[in-house]
């Protein structure tokens, strides 16, 4: 068993803890047992869930940063990334 210890904001130590933890489990687990844990704890239907991989990726056109404090956009939550069905359901909507 692997016990990782994060302070919370610390961007560099977050990343080290996951890099750890991925390298001794997997990534692609690593990303299916944060859904689970989400959707455990979170409102129902509001987990995010792994899906394709970058590659099949888009940039979404918002202008998100974590630094400046303002929320994440609603299509991309904060990823900075689409699918192409949604980036054009986006840019659809925006009038």
């Amino acid at each position: 068993m692997i016990t990782i210890t994060v302070q919370c904001y610390d961007d560099e130590s977050e990343r080290a803890a996951v890099r750890k933890l991925g390298e001794y489990i997997g990534w692609g687990n690593v990303m299916y047992l944060a859904e689970q844990c989400w959707r455990e704890h979170g409102p129902p239907g509001s987990e995010h869930t792994c899906g394709p991989s970058a590659a099949l990726l888009v940039p979404c056109p918002c202008v998100y940063s974590r630094e400046d404090g303002q929320p994440p956009c609603d299509w991309c939550c904060g990823s900075g990334r689409l699918t192409r069905r949604v980036y054009e359901a986006r840019l659809a909507s925006t009038p």
